[in-house]
């Protein structure tokens, strides 16, 4: 390989890095917001019509979010711990644990898909 080659390989592999960087910093807003039940800022991080699909069930868009959300803050469902989290291709992804209100534990997995600042697509699985 040539230097130049290796010079070019090094900035992309760095553009790549700071996007990923910047869309997981988005995802943990995400997180953060969710755990301070801060709805506004929670919704904030999603584009106005961000499709989450979960064991199949889709929500689309800011509304069915926002019902979701008030559901989760009603059931007093406490925060998530993420037990693993990562890059799979182009997605954030988190493993998390969270515990039902009768304490049954529930595991999850989702992967974020993240562009220009928002997360635009989720994909997960209970």
């Amino acid at each position: 390989m040539a230097a130049g080659e290796q010079i070019e390989e090094s900035a992309a592999d760095r553009a790549d890095e700071a996007r990923m960087n910047a869309a997981a910093k988005v995802v943990q807003r995400s997180i953060d917001a969710y755990r301070a039940r801060n709805l506004d800022r929670w919704l904030a991080q999603f584009s106005p019509d961000v499709l989450v699909v979960v064991n199949g069930y889709a929500n689309v868009g800011h509304r069915q979010l926002r019902e979701t959300f008030e559901t989760a803050v009603e059931l007093g469902l406490p925060d998530p711990v993420i037990l693993d989290s990562g890059w799979t291709g182009e997605r954030v992804y988190l493993t998390v644990r969270e515990f039902l209100p009768d304490g049954t534990p529930i595991q999850s997995y989702s992967e974020y898909v993240v562009e220009n600042g928002k997360i635009t697509e989720v994909y997960g699985r209970i």
